[in-house]
């Protein structure tokens, strides 16, 4: 009786792993044309001593955005975490640690974006970041070319000292 319960757990708990892990593959799988960054483009990691936090007001629109995190700059570029971007946009964004790569979908428009990489995928062609801006990691958080995002998703991005706006 002991065995045959055993038996019944082991393959319970054999097909919800099983029904776990091909979710999450599917779920996360890398697109050609971001694989094909991956494997013929170079790694681009910043120095963190160069990254800065100034104090900056996001609005959207007319409307002041609240961050729950610090913006980020680096090298002249400004960043936000991808959950900051989803929330302040009402976009899905979700990152695949696994593969270091940032979604945002808004419905119409499509982003991969895998770190380290001054390119990205827009609705499956590669296209390359503002003037090389690229997904950095600090802290355990992606952070997102801010400029680039926006003006892909369909906004007019202006940035005046200590406020970002972004308008449809």
């Amino acid at each position: 009786m002991r065995l045959k319960k055993l038996g019944v757990i082991l393959l319970g708990v054999t097909l919800f792993q099983g029904t776990i892990l091909g979710e999450e593959n599917k779920e996360y799988k890398l697109s050609e044309a971001v694989q094909k960054i991956i494997n013929t483009e170079k790694k681009q990691v910043s120095d963190s001593s160069k990254m800065t936090f100034p104090e900056v007001d996001f609005y959207l629109g007319n409307q002041k955005i609240e961050l729950s995190v610090p913006v980020m700059s680096v090298g002249g570029k400004t960043f936000l975490p991808v959950r900051a971007v989803g929330n302040a946009l009402g976009v899905n964004v979700s990152y695949a640690p696994q593969h270091k790569v940032a979604y945002i979908d808004s419905g119409d428009v499509t982003l991969e974006l895998p770190l380290y990489y001054n390119k990205a995928v827009k609705n499956g062609e590669t296209v390359l970041t503002i003037e090389g801006a690229k997904v950095e990691l600090y802290k355990g958080s992606a952070y997102l070319p801010i400029r680039f995002v926006g003006e892909n998703l369909g906004y007019k991005v202006s940035y005046q000292e200590g406020k970002i706006t972004f308008t449809k």
